[in-house]
């Protein structure tokens, strides 16, 4: 990294130590709210309905009826090669390997280990992005934070660097519903049988994920459904679990509902891809193969030529 100089195995054990004491002080001023969301302190009561099965329930404790008679996420498909394996316990995904960001991997094929280098790299970059986010105003929207994004948001800050991105406290102010209403509603939703079908084959490497009927796949559902009723014209579109499952393993069910709000209806607004004419997936589509052809005109006409063209 620009600006930081690595020389003997001392002054890089001092540079870990001193960004290690960095590292602590961000964990008392964001670190609540970046325990890769399961531990929120803003929304304690999350922990307990997360621990419920995927059928939510009415106040009463009796099942939600939007689920059908007999209808849960078990119930509709199979988890896939790899879930299988893992007999849909976290028990059983115990004996898994497991990296630094949940996913099920392979040991044999993945350095676990970081050398000192990498650790005081990422310590700095952390630090860096501590300064930033206690001076959120003066760096947002400026090619010094552009610059760092591409880089890569530090995992520890990623929960409060997306919320603030994202814009989802004003988002959340400026709605008349609710992530919490809507997750309640008992009639039966239009999406909510497709949207069990696609729980469990959505991020299906991922710990939180593992387990059939656990709190990943039942916040999953929560969060998708909400959304499909939302917004009714959009619905439910099977690339939104992708998204949501990835935020989920950060913020709580709440944010990552008004994140998936944002991404569709904020500032750069992606809903006309997920609407069911696909509209605005056609319209990208069209404009890269104009560009294609303006700036790579050869490559353009093989492709015309092998029938390759990525408009549908």
């Amino acid at each position: 990294m620009s600006g930081v100089q690595y020389g003997k195995k001392e002054e890089v054990k001092r540079h870990v130590e001193d960004d290690e004491e960095e590292e602590e002080e961000i964990g008392s001023d964001c670190g609540k709210k970046t325990s890769r969301g399961l531990e929120s302190s803003k929304d304690s009561s999350r922990m307990s309905a997360l621990k419920s099965l995927t059928r939510p329930t009415t106040e009463d404790g009796d099942d939600d009826p939007s689920l059908g008679p007999s209808e849960s996420v078990s119930e509709l498909g199979s988890m896939q090669d790899f879930g299988s394996a893992a007999s849909g316990s976290l028990a059983a995904s115990a004996k898994l390997k497991i990296d630094g960001y949940g996913r099920v991997i392979n040991p044999d094929s993945v350095e676990l280990a970081l050398d000192k280098k990498k650790i005081a790299q990422q310590n700095e970059r952390l630090r860096k992005w501590t300064k930033m986010i206690r001076s959120w105003d003066k760096y947002i929207g400026t090619d010094k934070f552009e610059r760092r994004v591409r880089k890569g948001v530090p995992d520890a800050v990623r929960a409060l660097v997306y919320s603030k991105i994202m814009n989802i406290e004003a988002l959340r102010k400026g709605k008349e519903e609710s992530f919490e209403t809507l997750s309640k509603q008992e009639a039966v939703g239009p999406w909510d049988e497709i949207i069990l079908r696609d729980i469990h084959r959505t991020n299906p490497t991922h710990e939180l994920f593992l387990e059939r009927d656990g709190i990943g796949q039942s916040g999953l559902y929560r969060v998708l459904r909400a959304y499909s009723l939302f917004d009714p014209e959009v619905g439910y579109c099977q690339g939104m679990g992708s998204f949501v499952s990835v935020m989920l393993t950060y913020v709580t069910e709440d944010d990552a509902f008004w994140m998936l709000v944002s991404l569709l209806q904020g500032k750069y607004p992606l809903r006309d891809m997920y609407l069911p004419s696909l509209v605005g997936i056609r319209r990208r589509f069209f404009l890269f193969d104009k560009a294609l052809e303006l700036l790579y005109p050869s490559l353009a006409k093989h492709l015309v030529k092998c029938s390759s063209s990525v408009v549908f």
